[in-house]
This record gives C-alpha cells, sequence and structure tokens, in this order.
C-alpha cells in the first residue's frame, strides 16, 4: 500500500477477504493504534466492522496503547510538541546518561 488512510487499507483488506473467501472466518482484528485505524467514524476497524455486518472483537497492539497513554501524559504536562529534540529528554540525558550506560553494561 502505498498510501496509509483508512479507505486505503479497508479496500485492500476487503479484496483479500472476498479473494480468500474469509469473511465468515473473521471474529476478531488486531491492530496498532494508529488514527487510521482506530478513528471513531471512519476508522480502517470500524468501516471492517461495518463491511462484515457483524461486531468484531477489537484488540489494540499493547505497544501502541502504552504509546497512546504516554503521549497524553507528555502532552498534558508539556504541551503539543512539532519537534523531535525534547528539551526535558535532552537535560535527562545529560544528566544521567552516565548511569544509563553503567548500569546497562552491567
Amino acid at each position: 500500500m502505498l498510501v496509509g488512510t483508512a479507505q486505503t487499507q479497508v479496500n485492500k483488506v476487503f479484496e483479500i477477504v472476498e479473494e480468500w473467501r474469509l469473511s465468515e472466518n473473521i471474529y476478531a482484528l488486531r491492530f496498532d493504534t494508529t488514527a487510521s485505524k482506530i478513528g471513531w467514524k471512519k476508522g480502517a476497524c470500524v468501516q471492517l466492522d461495518n463491511h462484515l455486518k457483524r461486531k468484531l472483537l477489537f484488540f489494540a497492539s499493547r505497544y501502541h496503547v502504552f504509546k497512546l497513554s504516554e503521549g497524553a501524559a507528555w502532552k498534558s504536562v508539556f504541551g503539543t510538541s512539532t519537534s523531535p529534540d525534547h528539551t526535558e529528554f535532552k537535560q535527562f540525558q545529560e544528566k544521567n546518561g552516565p548511569h544509563l550506560k553503567t548500569a546497562r553494561s552491567n
């Protein structure tokens, strides 16, 4: 897939599901928690659920669930950031970097 929009994802999944005749065998979806997949109204998971005309179990990937909660906590404390370089992380690294390297090597 060249474009990662929800509609592009759904179209490709439908194509494969129909080609392999799997629609009656799908009961759950496991996915990461990117907006294109979990959007409440137009996310890929909701569209798949609607296309199959039955409710599916949704299993969000744990890694991404933690990422969302960490991101929400960061945003509530520091606000929205558009930079990959965060001053707070750099200060932490400068103060604790030598200690962390020592702990990892032991």
